[in-house]
């Protein structure tokens, strides 16, 4: 692994960011480091199978290999440029959920 993956992950399991997203509606919850967010966790895991998949597309491979690396770096790209600027309105969104509608009794529906 390179040593600015390995930073990076370091940083991620340090910085502490919002609450758990089972507690995002508690302005109270504690705040838990961004290792703790699922889309965090998933772009690690495609950042790291990328970083393998560059590794390897750097030999020769025979075709079906080549395309299945390329596969890998196209979905770490695709998730890094459509998947994660959204994360930011999803948890303000998130946050800002309460629970009136679960409220209501169960008549008015």
């Amino acid at each position: 692994m390179s040593t600015g993956y390995l930073n990076a992950l370091a940083y991620a399991k340090e910085r502490v960011q919002g609450a758990d997203l089972t507690e995002s509606s508690n302005k109270a919850a504690p705040r838990v480091t961004i290792t703790h967010h699922p889309d965090v966790v998933c772009s690690w895991l495609l950042l790291r199978g990328a970083q393998v998949a560059l590794e390897k597309l750097s030999g020769d491979l025979p075709p079906a290999e080549k395309n299945f690396y390329e596969g890998k770096v196209a979905a770490a790209q695709f998730f890094a440029r459509e998947v994660l600027p959204k994360l930011a309105a999803e948890r303000a969104i998130a946050q800002r959920t309460d629970l009136a509608l679960m409220d209501l009794d169960e008549a008015a529906f």
